[in-house]
């Protein structure tokens, strides 16, 4: 299971997306924007970031917390246990995964707060 979030950053079209594991533990993060992306596909014409950006800009779920199933196309609304960041152990805090920004893309603080969340959607392949 491949769940990803997407917050926007300070600079405009810019946001970052993030990948997690069922645990919903952090596998990666990366600063993209409608032309570019930090990943390691991130120079060739598109990758799987870029396209759902688009995804998650049609459904409104931009830093609201809901998670994106890639595989499967469903939207997994927040666990109300956790906030939208994840906690981090003492042990884990100096291994966490900082996004890589493309050269074009200024840093940005990525604090976004979580608002009310909409019904669970499920995406057919059009929906990517």
């Amino acid at each position: 299971m491949e769940l990803y979030s997407l917050r926007k950053t300070d600079t405009p079209g810019a946001y970052i997306i993030t990948k997690f594991n069922a645990d919903l533990e952090v596998e990666s993060s990366y600063l993209l924007t409608h032309d570019e992306c930090a990943c390691p596909r991130g120079r060739h014409r598109t990758c799987r970031h870029r396209i759902m950006l688009g995804v998650f800009k049609q459904h409104k779920h931009i830093g609201d917390g809901w998670f994106l199933d890639y595989h499967t196309r469903q939207w997994l609304e927040p666990s109300t246990n956790h906030d939208y960041e994840p906690e981090i152990a003492p042990e884990q805090e100096q291994s966490t995964v900082e996004p890589v920004l493309p050269s074009s893309v200024a840093p940005a603080s990525p604090a976004v707060p979580v608002s009310g969340a909409p019904k669970r959607k499920t995406l057919g392949l059009r929906g990517l």
